[in-house]
C-alpha cells in the first residue's frame, strides 16, 4: 500500500480487523449471498462510522472498472450502513455519483468508507496500491431486502409426529393375494374379508424356505400383493433373554430377506404388506415387541432397494379382537392409500411424519430424576462460550444450567481467565468437547446442601472446569472469598497461573534461596507468576521471551539474565547452568534444557501437547540425580480437590498480604473472545488474558431461592456411569463429556481387549489415557454387551469389589456397520449387525431394570427414521437394529423406566460414517446432509439429557438433499417437509441423483443447483469461473494475508518468496491457517506443509494445481 495521507490516517483510526470471509459469512446469514469473483473484499478494518477495505485484484478484461471490483467497492459501504444486530439483507438502492480518476481501474484496491452523519448514505474513495485515488463513489444508498415467507432451508432437530391417516376405499385389485400365514385366528378373519370383497386368496406357510412363494409368484404372473403375517405368531415377550430377543429379530429379518428376494424375482412385482403388533414407537402408546420393529424397518429398506412398494402395518398390542383387527387391515389393503408405515392405535390408523422442532429450549432445566428436587432459581438457562469453526466461530450460546449438588456452589461469573489449554481446544480440537475456562471470579448465586462457609451474594473466585459461561457449578472447597485488594479480573487471573507456579516451584521443585531457575516464555501469565514467586524465595531468575521488547520487560522485573525463547541461544547464554527449569518448550529445546541443568537439578515440564506429539526422553539426560517432574494442576481438581484448595489458599494469602503482586492482565469482553484467543495464538500478549462476561448474563436470586435442597445435578460426582463403545467414535466423545460434566467414576466397554504389546499405538489406549488424565476413575472391560450375565457380573464387580458407587446413568453407543445390499446379505451379516443394538440394548435393559437410574440413553441413527428413503441404501440390517432401539426406548417408558433414544445424523471426524468415508476414500455423507461437528458434542449431550424421550438431530439442507434425490420428496415420512421446502427442483434441472453405493449413504456427486431467481434490483451478472492462474493468484494473496494476520504484520510485509519455516510461524498459527484455508478456500493442507520449506508462492501454486485437477475430474 502506498503513502496516501488520507488512507494512512484512516488506517490508524480503523483498528478493528475482520477477514473478508467473515464479512461474507455474516451477510450470507442475512440473505446477501455473493459468489465467486463477487466476493472481492479480502480484509476490513473498521472504526467509528468509517472503514478501510482491501479489494482483491481483478484483471481489467477490457472493462474500465471491472464489475466484480466495482461491486466489491460498493459492498464496502455495507461495513458502515448495515446494523450490527439486524438479520435483514441489504440491497443497493442507488448512488449519487461515480468519478473515475484513471482508466482502467486495475490491481489491488483500497477503499476508505465514510458514513454520512445525517443520512443512511456512505461515500467511498478508492485507492490503488500506490496510494493514488482512482475513483470516488458518493451517496451510496441501501434498502432492506424484501421479506420472504420461505421457511428456513436447513434444520437440525426433528420429531416424529403421528398423524391420523385417511383410508379411502379403492377398486379391488386384480390378481391373487398371497398370504404368508401366522397360524393365528387373524389369518382366517383376513382371508374371509378379502374373499368377501371379491379377492382371490392363496395362503402359504411362512418360513425360511421361499420355494413355495417363488412358485406361487411364478404361477400367478400378476399377483395383487403379498401379505406377510408371520410376525404375529412371534412368541417372544418381555420375559425373554437377550439371546432370545436377538434370535427373534434375526429370524424375522432373515425370513423377510427371503421374501424380498422372491418378490424381486417375480415378473411383475406385487405390493408387499408386512404386519407386526406392538412394534411401532408411537409416543404414549404401548410398545411391547421391539424385535418386531426390526422387521418392519428392514422390510422398508428391502423394498426400497428392490423397487417394490412396501407397506408396514402395526397392530395395537392392546387389541385382542381378531375380527376388528382384520376388518381394519382389510380396509387398508383395499384402499387407494400411499402410506408406507401405518400404526393402528385404538380405532385410528396413524402415519408418521418427520417435522422440524424449535431447537430444544435451552432455558429448560436438564432432566432431573424423579427423586430430585428442581432448583427454584429465576432462570435455569446459562450462556456458554462455544465454537464449531475454530477461533472465529467463538460465540456465547444458550445452554443448560445444572443445579449445585451436595458440597457444591453455583457462581454467577463476572470474569474468566484464558489459558493455553483453551487455545488448544479452539484451534486443534485437543480435548474436545472440553469446555473453555478453568478459573473465574463472580458472586455466589446458589448453594447446594452441606455448604456452610459461603453465602449467596458473596464475592468469590474459584478454580472450576468450564468457566467461560454465565454460571458454573463447582466444589465448594475450590471457592475462595475475593481479597479486598483484588479486582474481580485480578482474582480470576490467579488460580491457574499462580496455583501452578506455587505448586511447581514451592511444592514439587522445593526451590531454595540462591538457586538458579530458568523460566521459559516468562512474559506469559504462568511465567510472570513463576518469576514473582522465585524472586520472593530468593532464587536467581534466568528467563526467555520471544522479542527484545519482552526481554527488556523481564530485566525490569528482576531477571538476572534473559535470552530468546524462539531459538536455542539460551543454552549458550545460560551456559553456567541452572538448578531448576520451568519448561514450556518442545522439540530440540528439551535436550538444550538438559544440557544446562546442574546435578540434582529439577526439570518441571508444564507443556500441553496435541495427541501424538509425545517426546521420548533418553535416560542419559537423567544422570547426576537430575529429575523430571510433569506439573498439571488440573489433576488435583479431579483427584484431590481438598489439596488443590489448600494450594489456592496458600498463594492467595501471599497475594492478599501483597507479598506477591496481582497478575498483570488484559481484559476483553466475552463477546470479543475471538480477538483474545487470536492474540494468544500470535503470542502477542503479556501476562494474563481475562474475559469479562456481559453484566446482563449475571444475576443473583434471593437467598430463599438460591438454596438447593438435596437435589443433584444431571451428572453427579458420587455416582458411576456406563458407556458402551466408549473408547471410540461418538461414545468416546460422550465419555469425555461425562468427565467434563463432573463424572468421577466411569465404566467403558468394548468388544476387544487392549493388547499391552500395542498399548503405545492403539488409539483406544490413547483415549483411555486421556480420560484418566481428566481425573475420573475409568475402568475398561472387554465385554460382550449382548451377554446379560457378563454385563450383570461387571456391574456387580464394579460396585462390590472395585468400590465404585451405584450406577446412575447408562449410554449405549456400541454398533457394528457392514453395508450390504439385498443381493449379498446373509443371516450371518444380519445377526452380526443386530447384535450390539438388539442383544446389547435388551441386556442393558434387563440388567438395569431394577436399578434406579437418572438416565438410560440409546444411540440410534436417522437411518431407522428414514428407512424408506435413499439414505438407507444397503443399510437394511443397520436400520433394523436402530429401529429396535427406537422401540426399546418407548417400551421402557411404557414400563415407567427412564429412556431416551437419540437418532443421530452424520458426524464428522468420528463415528461409523466418518470411519467408512476414510476407509472407502470418498465422503459417504449425501448431498444436503450436513456434518455434526465434534466441537458441538458437549452441547448436544447436554441437550439429550433434557430431551423428552426422543431426540432426532439431523442437520440437513432439504433443498440440497431433494435436488439430489427428488424422488424422496414423495416419501410419506418426508411429505410435510418436502411440501414446505423452498428448494423445489427447477423444470430444467434434469441432473440425475447420485447412484447409491455400498456405504451408509449414497456417495457425494456434483449436483447442478437450480438457477436462483433474479434479484429485485439490477446487479452485474456473475462472470465465468476464474482461470487457473487467477485461482493461484487469489490463493497466494489469501495465504499471505493469513500469514500476516497470524504474525500481526501488515500483509505487504510478508515475503512471498521466503520459505514458510523462516517466517516465524509456530504450529498453533499454522493450525489456524490450515482451518481457514479449508473453510474459506476449500483447500486441504497439513500443518507440516505450512511449516515446511515451500514459499507462500510455491504453496499457492501447488494448492491451485490440486484444485484445478479436482475440478477437471
Amino acid at each position: 500500500m502506498g503513502d496516501s495521507p488520507g488512507l494512512e490516517s484512516a488506517r490508524r483510526r480503523c483498528t478493528r480487523w475482520q477477514a473478508g470471509a467473515q464479512f461474507y459469512r455474516d451477510h450470507a446469514r442475512r440473505g446477501n449471498d455473493w459468489r465467486g469473483a463477487f466476493r472481492g473484499i479480502a480484509e476490513i478494518w473498521t472504526g467509528s462510522d468509517e472503514a478501510v477495505t482491501k479489494i482483491r485484484a481483478v484483471p481489467a478484461d477490457g472493462f474500465r472498472f471491472h464489475p466484480a471490483a466495482l461491486d466489491a467497492c460498493l459492498q464496502s459501504a455495507f461495513t458502515v450502513l448495515a446494523e450490527p444486530e439486524s438479520r435483514t439483507g441489504l440491497l443497493l438502492a442507488g448512488i449519487d455519483g461515480l468519478r473515475l480518476a484513471r482508466r482502467p481501474v486495475t490491481g489491488t484496491l483500497w477503499c476508505h468508507v465514510r458514513r454520512a452523519a445525517a443520512a443512511q448514505r456512505a461515500d467511498v474513495t478508492v485507492f490503488d496500491d500506490s496510494g493514488a485515488v482512482v475513483a470516488d463513489i458518493t451517496g451510496i444508498r441501501c434498502a432492506p431486502a424484501p421479506a420472504t415467507e420461505a421457511p428456513p432451508r436447513s434444520h437440525d432437530d426433528y420429531a416424529v409426529a403421528w398423524r391420523d391417516a385417511t383410508i379411502t376405499p379403492g377398486p379391488v385389485p386384480s390378481g391373487d393375494w398371497l398370504l404368508l400365514d401366522s397360524g393365528t385366528d387373524f389369518d382366517e378373519e383376513l382371508t374371509r374379508n378379502l374373499t368377501t370383497a371379491g379377492c382371490s386368496v392363496v395362503r402359504l406357510a411362512a418360513g425360511g424356505d421361499s420355494s413355495a412363494l417363488t412358485r406361487a409368484l411364478g404361477s400367478h404372473p400378476g399377483p395383487a400383493a403379498v401379505v406377510n403375517l408371520s410376525a404375529l405368531s412371534c412368541a417372544t415377550d418381555r420375559t425373554a433373554s437377550a439371546r432370545e430377543v436377538q434370535w427373534a429379530a434375526t429370524d424375522l429379518c432373515s425370513e423377510s430377506l427371503t421374501v424380498a428376494r422372491a418378490v424381486a424375482s417375480a415378473r411383475t412385482r406385487p405390493s408387499l404388506f408386512v404386519l407386526t403388533r406392538g412394534a411401532a414407537p408411537v409416543a404414549g402408546a404401548a410398545c411391547t415387541a421391539p424385535w418386531q420393529a426390526a422387521r418392519a424397518e428392514f422390510e422398508l429398506v428391502m423394498g426400497r432397494e428392490n423397487d417394490c412398494r412396501t407397506i408396514t402395518l402395526d397392530l395395537d398390542s392392546e387389541s385382542a379382537d381378531p375380527v376388528a383387527d382384520a376388518a381394519a387391515v382389510t380396509a387398508v389393503l383395499l384402499s387407494n392409500g400411499s402410506e408406507s408405515r401405518l400404526a393402528r392405535r385404538g380405532d385410528h390408523w396413524l402415519a408418521p411424519r418427520l417435522t422440524p422442532t424449535a431447537e430444544m429450549n435451552s432455558a429448560a432445566a436438564l432432566h432431573v430424576p424423579r427423586n430430585v428436587s428442581q432448583p427454584s432459581s429465576r432462570d435455569d438457562a446459562a450462556r456458554i462460550l462455544r465454537t464449531d469453526s475454530g477461533i472465529e466461530g467463538l460465540a456465547l450460546t444458550a445452554g443448560p444450567r445444572p443445579a449445585p449438588g451436595p458440597g457444591q456452589v453455583e457462581i454467577a461469573i463476572s470474569h474468566a481467565g484464558l489459558n493455553f489449554h483453551d487455545l488448544l481446544v479452539a484451534v486443534y480440537g485437543v480435548g474436545a468437547p472440553d469446555p473453555f475456562g478453568a478459573e473465574c471470579a463472580g458472586v455466589v448465586s446458589r448453594l447446594g446442601s452441606d455448604v456452610h462457609d459461603l453465602a449467596v451474594g458473596a464475592e468469590v473466585f474459584a478454580y472450576a472446569w468450564g468457566t467461560m459461561r454465565s454460571h458454573v457449578v463447582v466444589d465448594a472447597r475450590l471457592v475462595l472469598p475475593r481479597p479486598e485488594n483484588l479486582t474481580p479480573a485480578e482474582a480470576a487471573a490467579i488460580p491457574v497461573v499462580y496455583g501452578t507456579a506455587y505448586h511447581a516451584l514451592v511444592e514439587r521443585a522445593q526451590l531454595r534461596a540462591g538457586e538458579r531457575i530458568l523460566i521459559h516464555s516468562a512474559t506469559g501469565g504462568l511465567g510472570m507468576a513463576a518469576l514473582h514467586i522465585a524472586r520472593r524465595l530468593g532464587a536467581v531468575v534466568y528467563a526467555t521471551a520471544g522479542t527484545e521488547t519482552k526481554r527488556d520487560m523481564l530485566r525490569k522485573l528482576g531477571a538476572a539474565k534473559v535470552s530468546d525463547s524462539r531459538s536455542l541461544q539460551f543454552a549458550e547464554d545460560f551456559g553456567d547452568g541452572v538448578d531448576v527449569i520451568l519448561n514450556t518448550l518442545t522439540g530440540a529445546a528439551v535436550e538444550a534444557n538438559f544440557s544446562i541443568l546442574r546435578p540434582f537439578g529439577r526439570y518441571l515440564d508444564v507443556t500441553v501437547r496435541e495427541t501424538g506429539d509425545e517426546q521420548m526422553l533418553s535416560s542419559n539426560l537423567f544422570v547426576d540425580s537430575r529429575s523430571y517432574l510433569h506439573v498439571r494442576l488440573h489433576d488435583y481438581y479431579n483427584l484431590d480437590p481438598q489439596r488443590l484448595g489448600e494450594v489456592l489458599r496458600a498463594v492467595t494469602d501471599l497475594v492478599a498480604r501483597e507479598e506477591l503482586p496481582p497478575p498483570l492482565h488484559r481484559v476483553f469482553p466475552m463477546e470479543d473472545a475471538s480477538e483474545a484467543f487470536g492474540l494468544m495464538l500470535r503470542s502477542g500478549h503479556v501476562g494474563k488474558l481475562v474475559l469479562a462476561m456481559p453484566s446482563t448474563d449475571r444475576g443473583v436470586p434471593s437467598p430463599a431461592d438460591a438454596v438447593v435442597g438435596e437435589g443433584d445435578p444431571a451428572v453427579r460426582p458420587d455416582a458411576t456411569y456406563l458407556v458402551t463403545g466408549g473408547l471410540s467414535g461418538v461414545g468416546a466423545l460422550c465419555a469425555q463429556w461425562l468427565i467434563g460434566r463432573g463424572c468421577r467414576y466411569l465404566v467403558l466397554t468394548g468388544r476387544r481387549e487392549i493388547d499391552p504389546a500395542s498399548y503405545s499405538t492403539d488409539p483406544r489406549a490413547e483415549m483411555l489415557r486421556r480420560l484418566r488424565a481428566g481425573g475420573a476413575q475409568v475402568h475398561y472391560a472387554a465385554t460382550d454387551v449382548g451377554d446379560t450375565d457378563a454385563m450383570a457380573e461387571l456391574v456387580t464387580d464394579m460396585q462390590e469389589r472395585q468400590g465404585f458407587p451405584r450406577f446412575a446413568g447408562v449410554v449405549h453407543s456400541a454398533a457394528v456397520l457392514v453395508p450390504t445390499g439385498v443381493g449379498d446379505l446373509t443371516t450371518e451379516i444380519i445377526d452380526q449387525t443386530l447384535h450390539p443394538k438388539v442383544a446389547g440394548g435388551w441386556a442393558l435393559h434387563a440388567v438395569f431394570a431394577e436399578r434406579p437410574l437418572d438416565f438410560f440413553v440409546l444411540f440410534s441413527s436417522a437411518v431407522s427414521v428414514l428407512a424408506d428413503t435413499s439414505l438407507s441404501h444397503q443399510l437394511g440390517a443397520y436400520a433394523a437394529g436402530n429401529a429396535f432401539l427406537d422401540a426399546l426406548a418407548e417400551h421402557r417408558r411404557g414400563l415407567g423406566l427412564p429412556a431416551t433414544v437419540v437418532n443421530w445424523g452424520y458426524w464428522s471426524e468420528v463415528g461409523l460414517a466418518a470411519r467408512l468415508s476414510a476407509e472407502t476414500g470418498h465422503e459417504v455423507r449425501p448431498p444436503g446432509m450436513k456434518p455434526i461437528l465434534p466441537a458441538r458434542a458437549g452441547e448436544l449431550f447436554d441437550r439429550m439429557l433434557s430431551a423428552s424421550g426422543r431426540m432426532i438431530h439431523v442437520p440437513v439442507d432439504w433443498a440440497g438433499y431433494l435436488d439430489a434425490y427428488p424422488a424422496d420428496a414423495e416419501t410419506p415420512i418426508l411429505r410435510e417437509l418436502a411440501a414446505h421446502s423452498p428448494g423445489e427442483q427447477s423444470p430444467g434441472n434434469t441432473q440425475p441423483a447420485p447412484e447409491p453405493v455400498a456405504a451408509p449413504a449414497p456417495a457425494v456427486q456434483t449436483v447442478t443447483p437450480p438457477t436462483p431467481p433474479p434479484p429485485p434490483t439490477p446487479v452485474p451478472s456473475m462472470p465465468a469461473p476464474a482461470a487457473a492462474d487467477d485461482r493461484v493468484g487469489t490463493l497466494e494473496e489469501y495465504l499471505a494475508t493469513q500469514v500476516a494476520h497470524a504474525l500481526g504484520w501488515p500483509p505487504e510485509q510478508v515475503d512471498h518468496n521466503r520459505a514458510m519455516n523462516r517466517l516465524g510461524l509456530d504450529s498453533l498459527m499454522a493450525a489456524d491457517i490450515r482451518a481457514r484455508l479449508q473453510r474459506d478456500q476449500d483447500c486441504k493442507v497439513t500443518v507440516p506443509e505450512l511449516l515446511g520449506t515451500s514459499t507462500v508462492r510455491e504453496l499457492a501454486r501447488r494448492l491451485g494445481s490440486v484444485a484445478a485437477h479436482a475440478g477437471a475430474e
